[in-house]
């Protein structure tokens, strides 16, 4: 699959997805399903190009126009095209080296995220508490979690809001929000170009707050308490971009929407909107499979067909035919037909251009050098073919009509494909 026919199809699912996204949800629908649909986006983003099917539309672009008689339908190659092909691909050349270069810097910066958290890890103070890895040290300024890894300052164990911060990390933890985050980053990394990627990671890092702060809710802690808690946080920025953070920018948002009360379980149903998006998605792309792509065409060894040139300044009234190195009528190669052409040059002069033409080379087969007894002949009578035992003397030279001898390989197999020399055809009277 070409690089560029992945980028293109994975960009226009992620702007699909998230158009219906914007339309058909809203903060009536549970956090969960707007969980659910995001990491679809995602997933199906980055999977639907591979799909292998194809389906034809019917149509053909007949590159090849048997009527070779109109002349200045010729497409002709020039030095100024080639020229303007030459800069298509630096361009592209550019732009190639470009995405590399800041793929591998946001590689780089996902990897140094990892090795911030382990460099924490290496010099704190760790500590089990039920299904979670407390790591305690002072230098971390807002708890946060990866995975069952809970980093949290030390202080913090000694005030009231330690129980209710450890609630909110745990349920980040289970409920794997750690797999989601990783997911949206990787795909920003390479995707870091589409600003729907960087809103769509944004995004699901709120939906995990909005389910860690619900699933601390349904815990019988008070809503006025929490909510009190999460405004006496002191506003510090994340840590590490792969956690799942207990204090962020976005409280306001999470205040009012524990203040909400007009979730609707049952809404959830709007997941079943990703399924006419997906085959929509998938029509498409099996559409664009059926067109055969130009590795396609590469790997079967058919050159793609130059570029069309006008002729418009070429005089045709004088000018020349050369085909083969013998000048010729202007008739004479109407009727070589362009799937005979193997090249054309057209040479401009003064008086009159000249069409230099030079036909594919013709393929002879002479029949093999064999005598006639001595070859493995099949008899055809009356076009019944004959077993391999018959014998000419049972018909009587009285009774033979006609007889033809064929011993051309392409002619004999057009009666059998067993190994034959020779093929002849009896006409009785």
């Amino acid at each position: 699959m070409e690089p560029m026919y992945y980028i293109i199809w994975t960009s226009i699912s992620l702007t699909l997805f998230y158009g219906v996204y914007k339309l058909a949800f809203n903060e009536a629908i549970p956090a969960w399903a707007h969980r659910v649909y995001l990491i679809f986006t995602l997933c199906g983003s980055l999977l639907l190009p591979f799909q292998p099917f194809a389906l034809s539309l019917g149509l053909e672009n007949n590159a090849v126009t048997e009527n070779f008689s109109d002349l200045e339908s010729l497409e002709i190659l020039t030095s100024s095209q080639v020229t303007s092909t030459e800069k298509s691909i630096d361009l592209w050349t550019v732009l190639g080296t470009v995405y590399t270069i800041v793929l591998a810097l946001m590689l780089l910066r996902f990897l140094w995220q990892f090795i911030k958290m382990y460099k924490i890890y290496r010099r704190a103070g760790i500590e089990r508490s039920s299904e979670l890895v407390l790591i305690k040290h002072p230098s971390i300024m807002a708890p946060f979690s990866f995975f069952n890894y809970v980093f949290i300052n030390e202080k913090l164990v000694e005030e009231e809001r330690y129980e209710q911060v450890l609630t909110h990390e745990q349920v980040h933890a289970r409920q794997f929000h750690s797999i989601d985050i990783i997911l949206a980053e990787l795909f920003i990394a390479f995707f870091w170009f589409h600003p729907l990627a960087w809103t769509i990671k944004n995004k699901i890092v709120l939906i995990h707050e909005y389910l860690a702060d619900d699933g601390v809710l349904q815990t019988g802690v008070d809503k006025t308490t929490y909510q009190v808690l999460l405004l006496n946080q002191i506003a510090e920025g994340r840590l590490i971009c792969l956690s799942s953070n207990f204090n962020h920018s976005l409280i306001k948002k999470r205040i009012l929407m524990m203040s909400k009360s007009n979730v609707n379980p049952g809404s959830g149903l709007r997941l079943l909107v990703l399924l006419p998006i997906t085959m929509l998605l998938c029509l498409a792309i099996a559409c664009t499979n059926a067109e055969e792509p130009e590795a396609a065409k590469e790997e079967m060894n058919i050159p793609p067909p130059p570029p069309p040139l006008s002729m418009e300044d070429m005089n045709f009234d004088d000018a020349t035919f050369v085909v083969d190195g013998k000048e010729v009528s202007k008739a004479e190669v109407n009727k070589i037909g362009a799937k005979n052409i193997q090249t054309v040059n057209i040479v401009k002069g003064e008086h009159g251009d000249q069409f230099e033409i030079v036909t594919k080379p013709q393929v002879v087969q002479v029949a093999k050098k064999i005598n006639y007894e001595d070859a493995r002949k099949l008899f055809v009578v009356d076009g019944e073919i004959q077993k391999d035992d018959f014998e000419v003397s049972s018909i009587g030279k009285e009774n033979i009509k006609s007889v033809n001898i064929i011993g051309l390989q392409e002619e004999i197999k057009k009666y059998t494909d067993g190994d034959y020399d020779r093929v002849v055809i009896i006409e009785t009277k």
